[in-house]
């Protein structure tokens, strides 16, 4: 029989410190769904992420599952859902200040966004995944280091998009030597 959030959570004794390792299985699960192209198994493995990062009070989990969620539901088709949660999760990342993989969670509220020819809000949402590349590229001293993170998927895909949206080549991050 598997394990549900609402069986976990009905377990008694169970706190946070238990609990990180649930969300974080659901959270890792559903974006390994999701890359084999199984949105709907994506959806349930996030909307049990979901669940637990809030029993648990982990906002970071909980915009993360949000996110796998909405692009989960984004696939499937149902874009006012995805929208829901897409905007939630980027709200979580906006207000905890630094998101470990923000970037990610803003790109996939402006590919939901974009997808409900909401051009302005996805500009919007684009232009924060952008500036979540560019904040992390100045963390790295050295150029290799740079160069080895803009040839990472999220980042790519953002520089993509932006070069896509401005019809044109993506701006050039700020390289501090």
């Amino acid at each position: 029989m598997p394990r549900t959030a609402a069986g976990i959570s009905a377990s008694a004794g169970i706190g946070p410190t238990t609990l990180r390792p649930r969300a974080r299985a659901r959270t890792v699960g559903a974006d390994l769904e999701l890359r084999a192209g199984r949105a709907s198994e994506a959806r349930t493995y996030a909307q049990e992420g979901v669940t637990i990062s809030r029993q648990a009070g982990l906002r970071t989990f909980e915009a993360h599952a949000l996110a796998l969620l909405a692009d989960a539901l984004r696939l499937i088709g149902d874009l006012p859902a995805a929208r829901e949660s897409a905007g939630l999760a980027s709200q979580i990342a906006v207000e905890a200040g630094r998101l470990e993989r923000a970037e990610r969670v803003h790109y996939v509220h402006y590919k939901v966004l974009a997808e409900q020819g909401d051009k302005i809000a996805a500009m919007m949402a684009l232009t924060r995944a952008d500036a979540e590349v560019k904040s992390k590229l100045e963390r790295f001293r050295r150029t290799e280091l740079r160069e080895q993170y803009l040839a990472l998927p999220w980042p790519r895909r953002i520089a993509d998009s932006l070069r896509s949206e401005t019809d044109g080549p993506a701006p050039s991050p700020v390289v501090v030597a």
